[in-house]
């Protein structure tokens, strides 16, 4: 559903909502405005077991006009399915987490559509990866996949988030990543001698160009490394994270046990507090 705004708390009515033409069992999805008023959105089906699955998006090409959202079509596909067991998230479970974003500025990039998710190895469980793809011409193709974590080990990386800044569209991606936990006998942030259970806030930042996007080093956000296992709730990170970027500045949301900050009230590795940080965008001047 949709509705026009004119000003700041100027929201008009909602009028009934409308279906999104997609295959029985999706859910999973995302939701963007491009720069003309369309609207995309981006889902993954099936989603019950652990996969494979395909992921999809449908466009309302004149959003709250009063065209349909068209036919979906396909943009992808992941080895996990809507309930995937990973070593940091083994009692929530994580999906594809499929994410999309337009590209609203007046760059080179005006009109792109960016879509992030999470796929998986069939060799290794606790491997899986965050992989993006661009579309040029409203998600009727799609680019390449491209693996956005740049390390060498077998780890995890889950819970993706998105966020295009609509002044200079530059792309920022977060996600929960257990690199430096793969190996407990090695690592310096191991809380249970398990491997891939403490994770680890990362991004990257992919500045548009005339031939694609050129990417940032991977960086580490968080100052601490988070356990679910040890927090002993039932819904261990959560199902999402949060993310927003605006004139090159990077604000992302998470859950964090790790006390870095020195003022959890259960203490270090216990009950979960949301935690953000203001990172500037390594590629403004």
């Amino acid at each position: 559903a949709g509705a026009a705004v004119t000003g700041l708390g100027q929201v008009g009515a909602f009028p009934l909502a409308r279906s999104v033409p997609s295959p029985a069992d999706s859910n999973f999805g995302d939701i963007t405005i491009g720069p003309s008023g369309q609207v995309m959105v981006a889902f993954q089906s099936p989603i019950s077991g652990e996969g494979p699955s395909k992921l999809y998006v449908s466009v309302d090409p004149d959003g709250i006009g009063p065209l349909p959202f068209g036919k979906y079509l396909l943009a992808g596909s992941t080895n996990l399915g809507g309930f995937t067991s990973i070593p940091a998230q083994s009692g929530n479970t994580i999906d594809a987490e499929v994410g999309i974003a337009y590209d609203r500025s007046n760059s080179v990039g005006r009109g792109r559509a960016y879509l992030i998710y999470t796929t998986g190895s069939n060799i290794y469980r606790a491997d899986t990866s965050i992989k993006l793809s661009v579309s040029s011409d409203d998600g009727r193709t799609w680019s390449p996949p491209q693996k956005l974590e740049t390390d060498t080990v077998q780890s995890s990386q889950f819970l993706p988030r998105l966020s295009v800044d609509p002044i200079s569209g530059d792309v920022a991606v977060t996600w929960l990543d257990t690199r430096n936990d793969a190996n407990p006998a090695k690592s310096k942030i191991d809380t249970d001698y398990k491997a891939n259970t403490d994770a680890e806030l990362w991004g990257i930042v992919l500045k548009p160009v005339s031939t694609g996007e050129q990417a940032s080093a991977n960086f580490r956000i968080s100052q601490g490394a988070s356990n679910s296992r040890l927090a002993r709730n039932s819904i261990d990170f959560g199902d999402f994270l949060g993310l927003t970027f605006y004139n090159g500045k990077i604000m992302p949301f998470w859950s964090d046990n790790s006390n870095s900050t020195k003022d959890n009230p259960a203490g270090s590795h216990r009950s979960f507090d949301m935690y953000t940080a203001v990172i500037r965008d390594p590629f403004a001047v």
